[in-house]
Order: C-alpha cells, then structure tokens, then sequence
C-alpha cells in the first residue's frame, strides 16, 4: 500500500504516482536485464574460435557464442513469467492506486456534502430565529397598544365620573340651598303666626293675679327663645 498522508491534492497524487511507476519500471528493466545476463553465463558457458586470417593477426579475431535452441526457450520462458510477475504486480498497483483515489474522492465527497448539509441547517436554524423574533416583536408590540389603549380608556373614564361627581354635588348643593331658603321661609312665617298667636292670647286673657302674668312673659320668652334657637340651626346647615 502507498502513503497517502503526505499528498494534498488529486494533481499531486497523480505525478508522485507517475513517478513511482517510472521508477518501479525502470528498476525492474534493470533487474531483468541482469538476470539475463547472469543466467546465460553461468548455465551455457561461452564457446570461442578463432578463425585465421590472412593479413591479419590473431588478436584480431572475432569471438561468438554458440547458443542451442533449448536454452533459448528456456530464457523466453524465464522471461515471460518475469512478464507475467511484473504485469500481476503493475495491475496490483495500479488498483491499490485507483482504490486510494477513489477513497480520497469519497472522502472529498463526504466533506462537501457535509459541509452543504451543515449551511443548509445553519440557514434553517437562522431563518427560524428571525421568524421567532418576529412574532415576538409583534406580540409585544400588540401587547402594549393594548395597554394603552386600556389607559387611554380608563383616563376617559376617570374624566367621565370626575364631571359626573361634580354634577352630582352641584345638583345637591342647589337642593340643600332650596331647602333651607324653604325651611327659613316657613320658620319665619311660623314665628310670625306665633307672635299673632300670643298677642290674641293677651287680649283673651285677664291678669287676676300676679302669678299668671308671670307664667305669661316665661312663656312668651321661652318661645321666642326656642324660635331663635331653630332660625339659628337653619341658616348655618
């Protein structure tokens, strides 16, 4: 498996995974090409002959291999499971690759539906404190109209039983001063027929004695004592 922890973008990832199969390819060309060499030498040694010349010296002779058929079959054999190894290596890679590609998209997936599920709820979650605090608004604002209006009601009515009181207590000073105009007629009539009483009554009556002239004037002044005493009584109510 690679190390994902160091790549930060898909860009990155691609070129360090092109660079990797590069060198991943190159090493195996030179591996494979070592093994080659290695397996001709030692299994089918070098077989030379000089061919003479003429004009020429025996350095300058050409060397060749003589190789047999089997030995052939046996390298492309060689190499073809080498090919084999190499393309079940490569198709691993590649989808380890492709798999940790395909994770790094899902992950960038799962972060911007998260991060759009997250606005939409903060969104929500805004438009519903905005409504909250509208309707409180509102109620509030209902709230002290009706206050108002309820004092505005109650001045009204205050003002109302205020000209009503004073209605009221003029109508009873009126009809206090009647009455006692009235009363203070009657008790001076009153006292007038009294004193027109009590003038007859001396003329009917005869003094034989002292005694009864006496009783008289008491009686004559207890009674204009008591007219004066009700006349007094009358006027200050």
């Amino acid at each position: 498996m690679l190390d994902t922890c160091c790549i930060t973008s898909p860009a990155e990832f691609v070129e360090e995974k092109h660079c990797r199969q590069r060198e991943s390819s190159s090493n195996k060309t030179k591996q494979l090409e070592d093994m080659r060499h290695r397996a001709t030498d030692v299994a089918h040694p070098t077989v030379k002959s000089k061919r003479m010349t003429i004009g020429r010296t025996p350095s300058s002779a050409k060397e060749f291999r003589i190789v047999p058929a089997a030995v052939n079959r046996s390298h492309s054999c060689r190499l073809s499971r080498i090919a084999l190894v190499c393309n079940q290596t490569t198709a691993q890679l590649k989808d380890s690759v492709y798999n940790l590609h395909l994770e790094h998209l899902t992950s960038q997936e799962l972060s911007t539906s998260f991060r759009s599920e997250f606005d939409q709820k903060i969104k929500s979650l805004e438009l519903s404190v905005e409504d909250l605090c509208e309707s409180n608004i509102t109620m509030v604002n209902n709230q002290w109209r009706q206050h108002l209006y309820l004092l505005k009601k109650g001045d009204k009515v205050k003002t109302g039983l205020s000209s009503e009181l004073t209605s009221t207590r003029l109508m009873l000073l009126d009809e206090v001063q009647k009455s006692s105009s009235e009363i203070n007629s009657s008790l001076a009539s009153l006292s007038s027929q009294l004193a027109e009483v009590v003038a007859l009554l001396k003329g009917l009556v005869i003094p034989k004695r002292g005694k009864v002239a006496a009783v008289s004037r008491k009686w004559e002044s207890s009674s204009d004592d008591r007219i004066r005493d009700s006349s007094s009584k009358h006027r200050w109510f």
